[in-house]
């Protein structure tokens, strides 16, 4: 944008010089015709100029636009989970890890998940093991930038008051989950009492309450 605004300047600039550069004529008829010269000279130089402001707005416009549909591109581009940072560096893939791999089915299965150009958390399911159970979320970035240090207070219950999580606080540090790329997404989990869990299986699309406040984050350079 600032490219064309700069442009318009010069243009500008170069049409004032033009015509303050002219060689005046102290006879009458030749003054004259110097006149008509100049006018037919303005009349083509104002021409040109709004010719050459018209083709620098056309050109915004479609800068405009491009941006829009990159914009719109990213939003709705297919999500891809990545490992978190700790797990790669354990040598963790999609491939070689059960849980991962269920997730990554869940997300092929439907790639458009997330709010477009914005941050969103997804809860997936109830994951049990041998220490209790865990319900695993999804953070979504659909934004067009790498983020990271990602911090908000979670809650998640009914709409009738019952709270599954009362304003937990989550931190998605860079050193355990890394750089969350633009239209990726990676796993995290809170750990579910019995009557958590007992809550969460009762929600559905009717009743669910959810939201995030106090959200921060960095970018990455």
């Amino acid at each position: 944008m600032k490219r064309l605004l700069m442009t318009i300047i010069f243009l500008i600039g170069m049409t004032i010089v033009g015509c303050s550069s002219e060689d005046t004529n102290t006879d009458e008829e030749g003054a004259d015709a110097s006149m008509e010269e100049e006018n037919r000279d303005g009349v083509e130089e104002d021409d040109n100029f709004t010719d050459d402001e018209e083709t620098s707005a056309n050109e915004k416009e479609e800068l405009d636009v491009a941006d829009d549909e990159d914009s719109a591109a990213i939003a709705t581009e297919g999500l891809q989970l990545q490992v978190n940072k700790v797990d790669q560096e354990a040598g963790v893939t999609i491939e070689n890890h059960p849980l991962y791999a269920d997730i990554n089915e869940l997300v092929t299965a439907d790639p458009e998940l997330g709010i477009p150009n914005d941050f969103s958390v997804v809860p997936l399911d109830i994951y049990i093991t041998e220490e209790g159970s865990s319900l695993f979320f999804l953070a979504v970035n659909r934004l067009d930038i790498p983020i990271k240090n990602a911090s908000f207070d979670f809650t998640l219950g009914n709409t009738d008051g019952e709270l599954v999580f009362d304003q937990i606080d989550i931190y998605l540090s860079e050193e355990e989950f890394g750089v969350i790329e633009p239209n990726h997404t990676l796993p995290f989990f809170l750990d579910l009492t019995p009557e958590g869990e007992e809550l969460y299986e009762s929600l559905t699309m009717d009743n669910v309450f959810m939201d995030i406040e106090n959200f921060s984050m960095d970018v990455e350079e």
